[in-house]
């Protein structure tokens, strides 16, 4: 059996800190992103974030789903605009991969311009493969799907824990 161990989940929400750093490198807590979608501490909420301008995205991977309540996985992106006003505003919620054996938690971002890749691994052999999926962004700055890619070999189900780009190069690592 798979999946993460169900009596690990304390039921406190996972939460994203936000920051601001002054001139003199002192940071100065600006406002507190608690988890959607009934996240907790079984969950991973929070565990891989991407800040660009005004814009937050955080990976959270459910393993209390209710398609799959046996503890497998659905891996999701939530972008955040965060406001003048020390609030964050949820704006596009992208599920990614449902019903993913043991995922891991971990989903890996790169953005390069209005180019934004999203590398979402899957641990379990060879049944379990993980992706790519590029991404344009629009002026609303939503996620927008251009294309998957999913890996081509078998025993590399690490496909996509760790991902680059620079110019018109992405380079996904893939190891094991």
């Amino acid at each position: 059996s798979g999946g993460i161990d169900p009596n690990y989940d304390s039921g406190n929400p996972r939460s994203v800190f936000v920051y601001k750093i002054d001139g003199n490198g002192t940071a100065t807590h600006e406002q507190t992103i608690e988890a959607p979608d009934g996240m907790t501490a079984r969950d991973s909420f929070g565990l891989n974030v991407h800040i660009a301008g005004d814009i937050l995205t955080v990976g959270g991977v459910d393993y209390q789903s209710t398609s799959d309540p046996e503890g497998n996985a659905t891996s999701r992106v939530y972008r955040y605009r965060l406001e003048s006003n020390n609030t964050a505003t949820l704006i596009q919620r992208i599920t990614l991969q449902e019903n993913a054996y043991d995922h891991g938690g971990v989903i890996a971002f790169s953005q390069l311009g209005n180019r934004f890749v999203v590398g979402n691994y899957d641990y379990e052999g060879t049944g379990h493969k993980g992706n790519v999926s590029v991404f344009s962004i629009d002026q609303e700055k939503k996620l927008n799907l251009v294309q998957t890619i999913s890996g081509n070999d078998p025993y590399n189900s690490g496909y996509g824990r760790a991902i680059h780009q620079s110019g018109n190069l992405l380079a996904v690592g893939a190891y094991k």
